[in-house]
């Protein structure tokens, strides 16, 4: 089947489309791709690369003002709160590609269709059959990373074919539940440490599976927070 070369994850499918849009012009005339199927590939991979980025510049934002709403009901007093302008991505002309899923189906089974297609060239192009590989639930465990989001940790992890993600605190008074997270990706909104200080904060994580922990916990990702 064409769609078990197609990754589950919106990712892996921005890659091979991107992957595709980068390889599969020089093989057209070897392939008999119409130009129009390569119309239609770069339109498609543009489409999906704008869309994960407006989705995740608009999720950055919405926990941004959580946070902002946080401080300006809770506190602490700073006097250095501020306002930051939300930056979104510049959508491409004209009507955006729509169902890039379908399309890749689409494409995937017409490359292989084709006389001169070999093993060799899917391989070049990623579009042989995934392998898929059982996921240890005994040893399976997250890894953290943090970026800042108007000084506030935005915590990150592969999901892993996993469910959820229990992700906990320790804010110098042992870990506590901070979130049960669905999808990578959480902003800590609490109220950050007072101007010209900073604090310790500590996370760990550990996969969920059908409403119940599997794997490991993560190692614990030590995060200084400073005061605006």
């Amino acid at each position: 089947m064409a769609n078990s070369a197609i990754p589950r994850d919106d990712a892996g499918r921005l890659s091979l489309l991107r992957h595709l849009n980068a390889t599969l012009p020089s093989m057209a005339d070897l392939l008999g791709i119409p130009p129009d199927m390569l119309t239609r590939l770069d339109k498609a991979t543009v489409s999906f690369g704008f869309a994960l980025d407006y989705q995740a510049a608009l999720k950055n934002a919405a926990e941004g003002a959580v946070a902002l709403k946080l401080a300006v009901r809770d506190g602490p007093v700073t006097g250095a709160l501020v306002v930051h302008p939300v930056t979104l991505p510049t959508p491409p002309e004209g009507p955006l590609f729509e169902d890039i899923y379908n399309f890749l189906i689409e494409l995937i089974a017409f490359i292989k269709g084709q006389a001169h297609y070999t093993e060799a060239i899917g391989k070049t192009l990623n579009i042989l059959a995934l392998k898929a590989t059982p996921v240890d639930l005994d040893s399976v465990q997250p890894v953290l990373s943090v970026k800042f989001v108007n000084d506030q940790p935005f915590l990150d992890w592969a999901k892993a074919d996993m469910e959820a993600l229990e992700l906990e605190v320790d804010r110098g008074n042992g870990f506590t539940l901070l979130t049960i997270d669905t999808h990578p990706g959480h902003l800590d909104t609490a109220p950050l440490p007072a101007p010209g200080t900073t604090a310790l904060w500590r996370y760990r994580a550990i996969y969920r599976l059908k409403d119940q922990r599997v794997g490991q916990w993560s190692a614990v990702l030590e995060v200084a927070v400073k005061g605006g």
